[in-house]
């Protein structure tokens, strides 16, 4: 199990920061860059039991809910990897395949959905949200990215983790012990060597030296 969520930490994490690319590649496109200030916010205001905002512009301010917000956003990001590797296992992790992890990835946007934009106080779905279906479809693309980066990063580590034991299995022993002959200490290299193998060149006393030794 320990094994299982080291990875899921791992395809979490690294879906995450995949994600985050995402963003930024689109921001040279004119798109705006996430601020996850106000989900700083909003995951402060959950300690005194407060969920759904009107608006979490109108909340009362957290003086690090930028760097809370990040840090939630990465937890989450974690969570959701340990999560997908307990239920899929250990024979998915040892050979990946994207649909899962993709379906896994659109399901985990309900959470934006009907959790988190409600809770900030744009609607179920962003529905108050002044293009609540670009809202959506962004949604969608960054979680499928997400779902990319629990694939990916899965493969990665199964690929290099796979190179590793093969490399394990390739290396010669460090410390080979040799096998005794009828000449010394050499390994048998022939069959007509191997015939005196274990034979030692100076007999006990009272003992005959074999044959051909």
């Amino acid at each position: 199990m320990f094994d299982i969520l080291w990875r899921g930490l791992l395809i979490g994490a690294g879906a995450t920061i995949l994600m985050d690319l995402w963003a930024i590649l689109l921001t040279q496109f004119g798109q705006a860059a996430p601020n996850w200030a106000p989900v700083g916010r909003w995951f402060w205001h959950l300690r005194r039991g407060k969920v759904f905002h009107d608006s979490i512009a109108d909340a009362e301010p957290y003086a690090n809910e930028l760097a809370l917000g990040w840090i939630s956003h990465y937890a989450v990001g974690i969570l959701y990897g340990m999560i997908f590797a307990i239920i899929m296992g250990s024979a998915w992790l040892a050979a990946p395949t994207f649909l899962p992890a993709w379906i896994f990835g659109i399901v985990t946007v309900g959470a934006g959905w009907f959790l988190l934009q409600p809770g900030l106080g744009i609607g179920w779905a962003a529905s108050k949200h002044p293009t609540p279906n670009k809202v959506r479809c962004f949604n969608l693309l960054a979680h499928t990215v997400f779902a990319l980066g629990l694939y990916g990063t899965a493969l990665i580590h199964w690929v290099s983790a796979g190179s590793v034991w093969s490399g394990l299995r390739a290396a010669p022993h460090p410390n080979p012990l040799p096998v005794r002959t009828g000449r010394g200490d050499v390994p048998c290299e022939s069959e007509v060597g191997r015939r005196g193998c274990g034979m030692s060149l100076r007999p006990a006393s009272g003992e005959k030296v074999p044959a051909g030794g």
